[in-house]
């Protein structure tokens, strides 16, 4: 979800290259921790705005992000995945 917002707000050419790795490593592993998750909000969403000079935006679309983040997982966990590869499980999700 977080790489989903970066993308689609154009962040992605922002940010440290480690909390990328960081939470490239994350989603691979599928490390969910809370914590760390914030964490990369804050270095990857709300730090390149205020960098823009937009922290009210920042904090805004961190607190949508942090308020959703349990509704995509219950949504992972009620999608059933059995028989679908990545490439076409991906769209839905």
């Amino acid at each position: 979800m977080l790489r989903f917002v970066i993308g689609a707000l154009d962040l992605r050419a922002r940010g440290e290259a480690a909390d990328k790795k960081r939470l490239d490593r994350a989603a691979r592993e599928g490390d969910f921790d809370a914590e760390t998750f914030d964490e990369l909000v804050v270095a990857l969403v709300e730090t390149s705005f205020v960098a823009e000079g937009d922290p009210e935006f920042g904090h805004f679309v961190a607190d949508f992000i942090r308020c959703k983040r349990p509704h995509y997982a219950k949504l992972l966990g009620s999608v059933s995945a059995d028989a679908l590869t990545r490439e076409q499980l991906m769209p839905l999700l």
